[in-house]
C-alpha cells in the first residue's frame, strides 16, 4: 500500500471489545465469512479437520502431485490491513479453547488522533460560547 492510499484510508478503528464480539458470533456459527465491517476487510474460517484430504504437494520437479493425507487447520478470524491496523484470533488449541489474539496497531497515530479530537471539542465549545 503506498503513502497516498494510507492518507486516504477511510476506515475507523473499532473498539476491540466490539471486534471480539463479532469474532465470537462468527465462531459460534462455524461458517466461512468474508465481508467489510467498520471499513475493514473481515474474514472468518472455521476449523477444518479431514481424515482423507486431497492435498497438492510439490513433486520435487517443479510441479505438484496429489496426495491423500489427514489435514487440520484451526479456526481463524482476521480484520484489518497488515501494516495499517490488524487484529486476528486463532483457535490453535481447538475450537472449544480460548483463541490466541494478535494486534498490530503500531502504525495508528493515537496521539495525533487524540489531539484532533481535543481540538475539535475545543472548537465546538468556543462556537457554543459565541
Amino acid at each position: 500500500m503506498d503513502i497516498h492510499a494510507l492518507l486516504s484510508y477511510t476506515a475507523s478503528i473499532p473498539d476491540l471489545s466490539d471486534v471480539q464480539k463479532l469474532a465470537a458470533s462468527l465462531h459460534a456459527t462455524g461458517q466461512s465469512y468474508h465481508d467489510h465491517v467498520w471499513g475493514w476487510e473481515v474474514t472468518y474460517e472455521p476449523e477444518l479437520n479431514e481424515a482423507d484430504a486431497e492435498v497438492e504437494v510439490p513433486d520435487g520437479k517443479g510441479g505438484y502431485t496429489t496426495q491423500i493425507m489427514s489435514l487440520w487447520t484451526p479456526a481463524s478470524f482476521a480484520i484489518g490491513e497488515s501494516g495499517v491496523w490488524f487484529f486476528s484470533l486463532l483457535w490453535g488449541n481447538g475450537v472449544d479453547q480460548e483463541p490466541v489474539a494478535f494486534l498490530d496497531d503500531r502504525n495508528v497515530l493515537k496521539k495525533m488522533w487524540t489531539t484532533v479530537k481535543q481540538s475539535w471539542s475545543n472548537n465546538k465549545r468556543r462556537r457554543s460560547n459565541d
